[in-house]
């Protein structure tokens, strides 16, 4: 029982992380309960997000210089198949099109005219 203890936690997170890839919900553990969003830290959220979907460092400066609403976004609604490629691309325009959407400019671009 003391290893089902253990192990229920993260299984619920795990559970919570199936969840939020198909974008239903943020995750939620017992320990932010309480807790700012802001205070869990952006840069970890971030983290996490690239080692998941395996984002090269040029995305993750993208995604770094956009603001954190959008990065909220982003990070909960990106989805990757197995028979998609180039992961980092696909976040990078998936992100501008958040970013355009819900006013945080974002990492800059060519454009003009």
């Amino acid at each position: 029982q003391a290893i089902l203890a253990q192990v229920g936690p993260v299984l619920a997170l795990l559970k919570s992380r199936a969840r939020v890839r198909r974008g239903a919900e943020r995750p939620h553990t017992a320990a932010m309960d309480g807790m700012e969003e802001e205070s869990l830290g952006a840069g970890s959220d971030l983290s996490m997000f690239q080692s998941e979907w395996g984002l090269d460092d040029r995305c993750m400066e993208y995604l770094a210089k956009l603001p954190a609403h959008v990065q909220e976004k982003v990070t909960v609604g990106f989805t990757h198949r197995p028979d998609q490629t180039n992961p980092s691309a696909r976040c990078i325009s998936f992100a501008k099109k958040i970013a355009e959407a819900h006013g945080g400019g974002g990492g800059g671009g060519g454009g003009g005219g």
